[in-house]
């Protein structure tokens, strides 16, 4: 198992060390989390403790703002739990309030001040984001999904078992995807999309060359993951 050890205990003891550019990120310098004494014991839970610190570490490299909204309000919930605080306040006891409020600090010391105004100039959404959910938590309200929100979704409840026909479920998902993406020029909310964009998209996959029982076949996986998302996001 890999980044397992065994400690002075005799305990299995998952230990990874996390990147130079990622230690301010995440406020230390690796993850370790006991496993437990035997090595059973260890497998049956190395699964859920790797996945869930390259989930970490994914977030630490691509951001938390470099997302849909719901993508953000997911990757800042996984960050607070993984620090021990309520994503959903300020913090449940003064020590947590304290600490969070001097992180957000930390955050915002290395940006300098309008003289004039006395605000913080040109402070980045992923750092204000993140001063935000250290100082107030984040929303118990789901966002409303948007376009690529919807996609992830249904693949997620929607995936056939077979690898090799999950692999061309994937692939042709992710075309339409695209294609949409394309036409819409944006990542737009589900209630934005309408029946204009629905036309540009299907004129522009007749100019495509696309087949028309090809087009009906998109549009029908589109359909199905609109109707999903609404139903289950929101």
């Amino acid at each position: 198992m890999k980044y397992v050890q065994i400690d002075a205990n005799r305990r299995f003891r998952y230990r990874r060390r996390i990147p130079n550019e990622l230690k301010k990120f995440f406020g230390k310098s690796e993850f370790v989390k006991v496993l437990g004494i035997t090595e059973k014991e260890a497998l049956q839970v190395y699964g859920n403790v790797h996945g869930e610190c390259e989930h970490l570490l994914a977030i630490g490299k691509g951001g938390v703002t470099n997302s849909s909204d719901i993508t953000t309000n997911e990757r800042l919930q996984v960050l607070l739990k993984q620090w021990n605080a309520d994503p959903f306040s300020s913090g449940r006891i003064d020590e947590e309030q304290s600490w969070r409020e001097e992180a957000a600090y930390n955050i915002l010391n290395s940006y300098h001040e309008d003289k004039d105004t006395g605000r913080l100039i040109g402070v980045s959404l992923e750092d204000s984001t993140m001063v935000s959910a250290l100082l107030n938590g984040i929303s118990k309200e789901k966002p409303e999904p948007t376009l690529t929100d919807a996609f992830k979704f249904y693949l997620k409840e929607h995936s056939v078992e077979d690898a090799y026909k999950q692999k061309k479920q994937h692939q042709r998902f992710r075309r339409v995807e695209l294609w949409l993406l394309k036409i819409l020029q944006e990542d737009k909310r589900l209630s934005l999309i309408g029946r204009t964009d629905a036309r540009k998209w299907r004129d522009a996959r007749k100019e495509s060359g696309v087949s028309v029982s090809s087009i009906k076949r998109e549009l029908n996986d589109i359909k199905a993951v609109f109707n999903c998302a609404r139903s289950e996001l929101s």
